[in-house]
């Protein structure tokens, strides 16, 4: 554990909360662990930090069935556009998103898509990123 953070009992909304680790490792990997008041736990996915780049961009699990996730470090906060082309130069998906410095990840749903294989697309600031995506 490296830290906890309060429940907010006069809230009932979604929280959004920041926490620095202050020896992370070159690859750090973290999960957020809700605990409810009954006790019960529930784990976030692994989000995997590496502490010694200030941008990076990959996506998990490639294939992909029906969720991609997406992983954008950013040194500053960033207008972020994220787009799915096919092999016929079609965008075939897009989001915006505003994002934070720091980790970030994106829930891609990829469901509606056929079969085969497709170009993840990510611009923010003078950056663009494209790594191939296979849809199973």
């Amino acid at each position: 554990s490296i830290g906890t953070v309060p429940f907010d009992n006069q809230n009932a909304a979604e929280q959004t909360f920041r926490y620095k680790d202050g020896t992370p490792g070159e690859n750090a990997f973290y999960r957020v662990v809700e605990i409810a008041r009954d006790g019960r736990r529930s784990l976030s996915t692994i989000l995997k930090s590496n502490c010694n780049t200030k941008q990076n961009f990959s996506v998990y699990p490639n294939p992909v069935a029906d969720n991609a996730y997406v992983n954008i470090t950013l040194a500053s906060g960033s207008r972020v556009q994220v787009a799915i082309v096919d092999n016929k130069g079609a965008v075939v998906h897009q989001q915006n998103s505003v994002l934070p410095a720091g980790s970030n990840q994106l829930t891609i749903n990829v469901n509606r898509l056929p079969k085969g294989v497709y170009t993840l697309r990510a611009t923010w600031d003078n950056e663009k990123r494209n790594i191939q995506l296979i849809k199973k």
